[in-house]
């Protein structure tokens, strides 16, 4: 073999080698970079979820507040209800006629 089929052979293998060790670095790079992207998008998505929670909090804090001044009403017409009654008790009882 001369020597510049040798270089060829040499030049060959090296290029075939640098091909795959630059491959094999390229799927390391994209790995990590799928793992950033991935710990990125859960850090947004726990934020997206407590903001939520909050707002959840907010609103429930809100209803919990109107079902309370609605128990209030309800205690207020209870009493109405039972002062009309005893009203009606004492405007209406019934007595013989003529008496």
């Amino acid at each position: 073999m001369n020597q510049t089929t040798i270089s060829i052979i040499i030049a060959a293998a090296a290029f075939i080698t640098s091909l795959f060790a630059a491959n094999w670095l390229n799927q390391r790079h994209v790995e990590k970079l799928m793992e950033q992207f991935g710990q990125k998008y859960d850090a947004k998505l726990d934020a997206i979820q407590q903001t939520m929670n909050a707002r959840f909090d907010a609103v429930n804090a809100r209803f919990d507040a109107v079902n309370i001044r609605f128990d209030a009403i309800n205690q207020r017409l209870d009493s109405i209800d039972q002062r009309v009654k005893r009203l009606e008790d004492v405007l209406f009882k019934p007595s013989l006629p003529g008496a």
